[in-house]
């Protein structure tokens, strides 16, 4: 029984976790990929320059072929040739059809065989310009000069395909100024709301290099609502051992009401057990990497509708104390089932430290 009642609570977390409200964005055969670029020829010319801003998370993208094909006819265009191909860019040259008009670049296609348990092997490059293209506009030596596309979107074939926010990398330049501008630190971290779970841990997000998520954050709740969030903790000076994270009381705005800090938990760091014990983890996090901390705020039903401001400390061992400061707003309403019928909210992570049904 006990067994059960956990493997329940990881299968409904997972589940959340898949939850999206993204539309589904294009259809095609499944070997082209699940991601392309969308690109526009105005400039009657015999060879076009496209610059591709994906920021990928995938390691070697020079390593994977990359597919254009003519919107308005569907052909594929043959006279192709990568320049410079990398996690932040591609720069690719090629030989329009039809002018003025749309192209659609797969840049991650793939071979899948098998039907129940398919293996998927993306493509690796080939050559397919033919050197008489090639040797007549000096592809590899003028590609500067030429004619421009105009760049329009990325899209993904479907949302459990798509490339979140949380999956489109900071650039090295980015990261640089960040590190620049916090050079006094050991480690980073970041809010991120609950809607964006975390999803990368080798990269940090191209959102976190361009947003203040660094230096708090403010949210509205429902009366009665389990509020969760997330840290990103990274590391950027050496490994950070033993995470620990400190919560102040929340004060509310009349100068009486508050949100102990006992109301808040991190749930990677501690909670319930299989047999319903306490129980606390150790987290380290190599430098370099991102680690998740999932944080919950139980507001309860007899609380004032107020705004209520905190303090959580992020620290480790031998390294200084980070500051999170928050305001948490209360409205005037209160939430059905603490937000578990709505998934994205996350409130179903207080479960993994239920103990019902821990006896017979």
């Amino acid at each position: 029984m006990k067994k059960i009642v956990a493997l329940l609570s990881v299968f409904v977390l997972l589940a959340s976790l898949l939850t999206s409200a993204q539309p589904v964005t294009f259809t095609g055969y499944d070997t082209l990929g699940n991601h392309r670029a969308i690109i526009e020829v105005n400039i009657n010319s015999d060879a076009i320059l496209t610059h591709i801003p994906w920021r990928r998370r995938d390691l070697h993208p020079k390593n994977i072929n990359i597919l254009i094909y003519d919107a308005s006819t569907g052909k594929r265009i043959i006279n192709v040739k990568r320049i410079n191909i990398n996690r932040e860019f591609g720069d690719i040259v090629f030989q329009p059809q039809t002018v003025p008009g749309k192209y659609f670049v797969y840049y991650m296609p793939y071979t899948q065989e098998g039907k129940y348990y398919p293996k998927v092997t993306y493509n690796t490059p080939k050559e397919t310009a033919s050197q008489a293209w090639l040797s007549k506009n000096k592809v590899e030596t003028n590609y500067k000069s030429f004619p421009k596309a105009k760049f329009i979107k990325l899209e993904s074939r479907d949302d459990f395909n798509e490339f979140t926010s949380m999956e489109m990398i900071a650039s090295e330049d980015e990261i640089r100024k960040l590190l620049k501008d916090n050079a006094d630190r050991s480690f980073l971290v970041f809010y991120q709301d609950r809607r964006y779970p975390i999803r990368m841990t080798s990269d940090i997000p191209q959102w976190w290099a361009q947003e203040d998520s660094i230096y708090g954050f403010t949210t509205n709740v429902d009366i009665g609502e389990y509020y969760s969030f997330q840290l990103g903790v990274y590391p950027v000076k050496m490994d950070l051992e033993n995470v620990q994270i400190i919560f102040s009381d929340l004060k509310g705005s009349d100068g009486k009401s508050k949100i102990p800090a006992s109301a808040l938990t991190c749930f990677n760091l501690e909670g319930v057990n299989w047999d319903g014990k306490q129980m606390t983890k150790i987290v380290n996090i190599k430098k370099g990497y991102v680690q998740p901390l999932w944080i919950g705020v139980d507001i309860p039903f007899d609380i004032k509708p107020l705004s209520y401001k905190g303090k959580l400390t992020v620290t480790g061992d031998n390294v200084e104390e980070w500051y999170v400061d928050f305001t948490i707003t209360v409205k005037n309403r209160i939430i059905k089932d603490r937000g578990d019928d709505e998934p994205w909210k996350h409130s179903r992570l207080r479960w993994l430290n239920s103990t019902l049904a821990k006896n017979d």
